[in-house]
């Protein structure tokens, strides 16, 4: 009797033991998909996508937590290809304006044009128009700030024998000297020439206004600038000399 009693115990031990296994076992399972939903959250899938997780990936994972990727956040799944673009070209954009990154410096070419008139004692005027070639390097110092140097070199509108050249330097100060878009600015710098007076070489100092829209790469710009004569009104003994130069140019950004 006693042995009998003894067997009941035992087994009745047993299946609460079995019982209480199961009962884990099924909490557990319970605990593993909550776990496993709680993973394929509209804002998890969010992070898996900035994180550039492959698309395919995230519905694999999900899929495996039984979940319905569609379902949970249709708007949210936007393919991770598209992400991992957009992210290309926002770091190419911010790579285009790094310190000391590669596409600070400027090409232009262009056409140069430089009216000189001089006012004489007796009265009277004498104008001379040269046109030619204008070729500058612009560095971009920072978003306000850049230089150029550049060289032309012209010939008299109506003297095609009467030829100039020079080079000349202006520091720019304008509201966008690195980026794609709308420029404006003014400017002060030198300039060296040689011809046209028969004197050798006349310098002085200049300034100028700037206006200019690029692209990407390219763009125009249209620069006019004035110039500083002292030099050039004592040695011809005249009442005043003016110089205005414009030039207009394409530009291109490396």
């Amino acid at each position: 009797m006693v042995v009998k009693t003894d067997c009941s115990l035992r087994a009745h031990l047993a299946s609460r033991k079995i019982l209480a296994l199961l009962v884990s076992c099924g909490l557990a399972a319970q605990v593993g998909q909550v776990a496993a939903e709680a993973v394929c959250t509209p804002e998890h899938i969010a992070r898996m996508i900035q994180n550039e997780v492959p698309d395919d990936v995230i519905r694999e994972v999900c899929a495996d937590a039984g979940v319905d990727v569609d379902a949970v956040a249709p708007a949210a799944v936007v393919p991770a290809e598209e992400v991992r673009e957009e992210r290309q070209h926002d770091r190419a954009r911010v790579q285009s304006g790094r310190d000391g990154g590669p596409r600070r410096t400027f090409f232009g070419v262009g056409l140069y044009n430089l009216r000189s008139t001089a006012y004489y004692y007796r009265g009277g005027e004498y104008t001379d128009d040269y046109i030619g070639l204008n070729l500058f390097l612009r560095q971009a110092f920072q978003r306000r700030l850049s230089g150029d140097f550049g060289y032309y070199l012209s010939r008299h509108t109506d003297y095609s024998d009467s030829r100039i050249s020079g080079f000349d330097s202006v520091l720019w100060w304008s509201t966008n000297a690195l980026n794609p878009g709308w420029n404006f600015g003014v400017g002060i710098g030198f300039y060296t020439e040689s011809g046209g007076w028969g004197q050798g070489n006349i310098y002085g100092y200049q300034f100028g206004l700037l206006v200019g829209y690029r692209g990407n790469k390219s763009g125009f710009d249209l620069q006019l600038k004035g110039r500083g004569t002292s030099d050039q009104e004592s040695e011809r003994s005249v009442v005043d000399v003016s110089h205005s130069t414009y030039s207009f140019n394409y530009v291109y950004q490396f």
